[in-house]
C-alpha cells in the first residue's frame, strides 16, 4: 500500500493488485481543495474533514460510491455530486443546512435519501435524473420544492415525513405496501415548475392547505389517480398534470385553468368546478393527443366528461361558465365531434349532493389498500383511534341487539 500526496495538500490511498495492474479502491480525503481531474475516475471512497463541500466538489467522480460525512457539515455546494453515477448510499447529518442546485443530479445508483431537519428548500434539479430514488424521507420544515427538483425520478414511489414513517413502522406496516404514495411536507408552500415531471410511478399524493403555487408542467407524465389539492391553490398552470390518469377531479377552488392542463387524462370524467371558474385554456382537459387508433386507424369514439358547476347563486354563473367552456376549445377533435357530444354540463347549487364523493375522496386520498387492515390515511393523520374505536362500540351495539332479539 502506498500513499500519494495530491496537489491541494489531500492524500490518496491506494491498494495495488498483486501483479501491480493499475491503482484500485483508492480513497480520498477532502478538507476542501478541489480534486485534480486524473484522481475523479479512481476515487471510489471519500472522507470528508471540512463542514462545507464546495461547489462542484466531487462533480464527475464517476467511480465514487461511498463517502463519509462529517457530523458538523452545513453546505453541499451546487453540483457537489453531480454525475457519481456508482453513488448507491449517502447519509446527510442533522445539522446540514444547505444542499445546492444539482447537488445529486445523475446520482442514477442512489436509492433512497433523507432529508436533514433545518433544510427548508430543495433547490433546482437536486436530484434530477436519481432513476434509481425510491425513497424520499423529509420534514415538514420545507417551504419550497423547486424546478426540476425530482424531475425523471421514474422509480419514485414513496416521500413521507419522518414523523409518519414512525407511525406505520408502530403499526407493521411495511413500506413496501404503500408504494405510490408521496404526501408533502406540512410547511410546503411552492412546488417548482417540472418538480416532479416524469415521475411516472407516483400515484396519489397529498398537499396540505399551505401550498399557494404549483408550477407549470409540475407533475407531467406522472400516473396520478388520487389528489388532494391546497384549498389555497386558485390557478391550475399549463400542463400542470398533463397524463395524469384522473378518473374524476375536484377543482371547487380554481379559478383558472392553464392551457393542456388535464389533457391526456383519457380515463377522466367527471369535473367538479364552482361558479368562480373565470378561464379554461386552450385544450384543457383533451384527450385525443394521446388517444389511441384502433387496428383499423380509426379512432374510437370517446367517453362523455361530466363536469358539474357548483353554484350558490343565479341561473347566468352556470351559463357564464358553459360559455368559457365553449369557447376555449378544450378538446381538440379529430373526430369533427360537437361539444354536445362530448361535454355534459350539470348545473347545482349546493354542494351537498357531491358532498359525499368529495369527503370520501379526500379522507383516503387513495391511501386505502383493500388487503390491509384499516386505513393507512388514520395513521398517517392520528385519527385511527378514534376510527377503531367508533367500530368497537357499534359492534358491541350489533351484538346487544342481537341478543335482545334472540330474548
Amino acid at each position: 500500500m502506498s500513499r500519494k500526496k495530491s496537489d491541494g495538500g489531500n492524500f490518496m490511498t491506494y491498494r495495488k493488485s498483486p501483479r501491480s495492474s493499475p491503482l484500485s479502491s483508492p480513497i480520498y480525503e477532502y478538507n476542501g481543495e478541489n480534486i485534480p481531474n486524473e484522481f475523479k475516475n479512481k476515487i471510489t471512497k471519500i472522507v470528508v474533514t471540512t463542514n462545507i463541500i464546495n461547489q462542484n466538489a466531487f462533480r464527475n467522480c464517476v467511480a465514487l460510491q461511498n463517502i463519509d460525512l462529517p457530523e458538523d457539515l452545513q453546505i453541499i455546494g451546487s453540483s457537489a455530486f453531480e454525475n457519481c453515477i456508482e453513488l448507491k448510499n449517502i447519509n446527510l447529518p442533522e445539522n446540514l443546512e444547505i444542499i445546492g442546485e444539482r447537488a445529486f443530479y445523475n446520482c442514477r445508483k442512489l436509492k433512497k435519501i433523507k432529508i436533514p431537519r433545518n433544510i427548508k428548500y430543495i433547490e433546482n434539479s437536486t436530484f434530477m435524473n436519481c432513476t434509481s430514488l425510491l425513497n424520499i424521507t423529509l420534514y415538514d420544515n420545507i417551504k419550497e420544492i423547486r424546478g426540476n427538483a425530482f424531475k425523471d425520478c421514474n422509480n419514485l414511489e414513496i416521500m413521507l415525513n419522518d414523523s409518519r414513517i414512525k407511525k406505520l413502522k408502530d403499526k407493521k406496516i411495511k413500506l413496501e405496501n404503500i408504494k405510490g404514495y408521496i404526501i408533502l411536507p406540512v410547511n410546503l408552500e411552492i412546488i417548482g415548475s417540472n418538480a416532479f415531471a416524469g415521475c411516472y410511478k407516483i400515484k396519489t399524493l397529498y398537499m396540505y392547505n399551505n401550498v399557494e403555487e404549483i408550477g407549470e408542467r409540475a407533475f407531467y407524465g406522472c400516473q396520478l389517480v388520487n389528489i388532494k389539492l391546497s384549498e389555497k391553490i386558485k390557478i391550475i398552470k399549463d400542463r400542470v398534470f398533463y397524463g395524469c390518469n384522473f378518473k374524476e377531479i375536484s377543482l371547487e377552488n380554481i379559478e383558472s385553468i392553464g392551457n393542456y392542463a388535464f389533457a391526456g387524462n383519457n380515463e377522466l370524467s367527471n369535473v367538479i368546478v364552482s361558479e368562480n371558474l373565470t378561464n379554461v385554456g386552450e385544450s384543457a382537459f383533451n384527450q385525443d393527443l394521446i388517444w389511441p387508433p384502433d387496428n383499423d386507424g380509426e379512432i374510437d369514439e370517446r367517453p362523455k366528461i361530466k363536469i358539474t358547476v357548483i353554484s350558490t347563486s343565479d341561473d347566468d354563473k352556470f351559463d357564464n361558465i358553459q360559455s368559457i367552456i365553449n369557447e376555449s376549445h378544450i378538446f381538440i377533435n379529430p373526430q369533427n365531434q360537437t361539444m354536445e357530444n362530448t361535454v355534459i354540463f350539470e348545473y347545482i347549487k349546493s354542494i351537498t349532493k357531491y358532498k359525499e364523493v368529495i369527503t370520501n375522496e379526500l379522507a383516503d386520498v387513495g391511501m386505502y389498500e383493500p388487503n390491509m387492515v384499516g386505513s393507512i390515511m388514520s395513521y398517517l393523520f392520528g385519527d385511527g383511534k378514534s376510527k377503531r374505536k367508533s367500530k368497537r362500540k357499534s359492534k358491541r351495539k350489533s351484538k346487544a341487539k342481537k341478543k335482545k332479539f334472540r330474548l
